[in-house]
């Protein structure tokens, strides 16, 4: 990896790996969130189910309420964790695309001479190559990620 190419190989790599393990930590956030709400909609659902299911002659129609309602509750829930997951996820792709082509710019400007056709997108292309290559490390060093 010497030469010119060289930098742009080591940065796009750096680039990658630090994608993947930003990827990786959104989903344990997201993981511990869903966890979360899973426990606090039995909580509610036992505490709530418990108290309702004393009614006379309503109580086991109003725990079946409770039963719903904290289904509901915990459906919307994840679907708000999955959302702002993917949110977050699209947010590092911006981030990354914008570092790539800042890092493109500034390996153009630092090697004027390397060839007519290393043009932006030529760099871009090769930089996110090994972006991708960095994102597969760090992914197989986890046994998992995104």
């Amino acid at each position: 990896m010497d030469g010119p190419e060289g930098s742009w190989r080591k940065a796009g790599h750096t680039i990658g790996f630090l994608e993947e393990a930003r990827f990786q930590g959104l989903a344990v956030d997201a993981d511990n969130a869903k966890n979360k709400a899973a426990w606090d909609a039995k909580m509610d659902y036992h505490t709530w189910g418990g108290v309702v299911n004393f009614i006379p002659q309503f109580g086991d129609a109003a725990q079946r309420g409770v039963d719903v309602l904290t289904s509901q509750w915990l459906e919307d829930e994840t679907s708000k964790i999955d959302d702002g997951l993917a949110r977050d996820n699209r947010d590092s792709s911006i981030d990354r695309e914008r570092r790539v082509e800042a890092l493109a710019n500034i390996w153009l400007q630092a090697n004027p001479n390397h060839g007519d056709h290393e043009t932006q997108a030529v760099v871009i292309s090769r930089i996110n190559g090994t972006v991708g290559d960095g994102r597969d490390t760090a992914h197989g060093l986890a046994g998992k990620g995104s």
